[in-house]
Formats: C-alpha cells, structure tokens, sequence
C-alpha cells in the first residue's frame, strides 16, 4: 500500500521536508517520466541547488529525453507547504523537453508560490538553462531571477539572457561562451562545481572557466 504523499513515477532525488538542504557538485544523469531529475516539495525551508550538472540525454538511450532537472512544489495552486527560501544558482541545466501536457521548462516553480511572500519564494540566479517554454511556471513565481542564460524560450527579467551557451559536452564553457565573467557577483558561488575558486568577475554555470597560459615559445 503506498503512502498518501507518493507519486508513480520516477525522479532522481525526490524530498519533501527537511531544513537548511544542501544539493551540490552533482552530476544529473537521464530520467524519463518522472517530474525531475530533483523534486522537492512540502516542508522544505532554506533550500539551496549550485553547482551541479544536470544531462538530459544520453547516448545509451537515442530515444529518451529528459522531461525538466528542477520542480520546485506540485503543479496545483492550493499546495498547503511549498519549499521556502530555495536558492538555486550556478546550475548547468542541459534537460528541458516537452512534457505530455506540452508545458516546457528547465526548472518548474507551483502556482503556489503566489500565495506566499515574496521573499519566500525561490531565487533562480547565474545558471544555464536548457529552456524556459512554459514562464507562467516558473518566472512570476520567483523572487529573483538574475542573470541567468536560456539556451531556448523567454527570459524572465532583464538580466536574463536567451542564447547559446556554447558549452562542451560535460557542460564546460567554450572561451567564446556568453556566460564567462557575467555572473552576478552577489549570487556566485565561491568555487564551482571541482573546487575551483571563481574570480571577480564569475561566469555563469557549475563551472569557472580557467584560460590557459599564454604560450611565449622562443621561435
């Protein structure tokens, strides 16, 4: 007999309670039909997400693809607990695909989060997103959305951009990738994802791109 609280489907991490929740310096691999590769709902308060990667294919299974990394409460607007005061910053999000129901997004925020203050909701700041298609979910429904990149889909403020991350494969930037030294300094990290520290000018993502040291071969 399952549980009231239990869905039928599959997620990487689901949690739904807990206090000062730490998630950092992972690496994501594929799910398919589940609400995401982290799901968290309930009584949460003083969640953070940074630094991690989160894949939403795999060269193993061509015909999957992951539906969204990050759902933040259930998709109903009467949720009695919702996560509180969740951070998310300096993700590497490459999943985002369309769900059965068509509602398209990288990260999903409930309708719930406009009944609660709006220093409780969450803060979405110097990630790499792999879509926002679907914002009634996710951008009036933050607190901060702060200089994050969208590959695909709208940005949700001013500071967010929509382009190519120009990423490799593993999600590390290409020097010619638009989220190096854009970061917002007040949300960055202090180290990215492999301990490396971020300078003063931070980039956007899990990782701190690290330019290598100019060659003065002697001719």
């Amino acid at each position: 007999m399952r549980d009231a609280w239990e869905c039928n489907h599959q997620d990487a991490v689901q949690i739904n309670a807990g206090n000062g929740i730490l998630i950092e310096r992972n690496r994501f691999g594929l799910t398919a039909v589940g609400a995401g590769q982290l799901y968290i709902s309930g009584q949460v308060r003083g969640l953070t997400i940074r630094n991690n990667v989160f894949f939403g294919t795999d060269a193993a299974f061509p015909d999957w693809l992951g539906w969204a990394a990050i759902v933040l409460g259930h998709h109903r607007d009467d949720e009695p607990h919702v996560p509180l005061r969740a951070v998310v910053v300096n993700n590497t999000i490459r999943t985002g695909s369309p769900r059965p129901d068509g509602w398209t997004n990288s990260v999903f925020a409930t309708p719930s989060y406009a009944n609660v203050p709006q220093e409780e909701r969450p803060v979405l700041a110097n990630n790499v997103l792999g879509i926002v298609g679907t914002p009634e979910r996710l951008c009036p429904l933050l607190n901060v959305s702060s200089r994050n990149v969208m590959r695909e889909g709208i940005a949700c403020s001013e500071t967010d951009a929509v382009a190519d991350p120009a990423l490799e494969e593993d999600g590390y930037p290409l020097e010619h990738a638009p989220g190096i030294d854009q970061a917002d300094p007040s949300w960055a990290t202090p180290q990215d994802i492999r301990g490396v520290p971020r300078d003063e000018a931070p980039d956007i993502g899990a990782f701190e791109f690290v330019r290598p040291p100019s060659s003065t071969g002697a001719g």
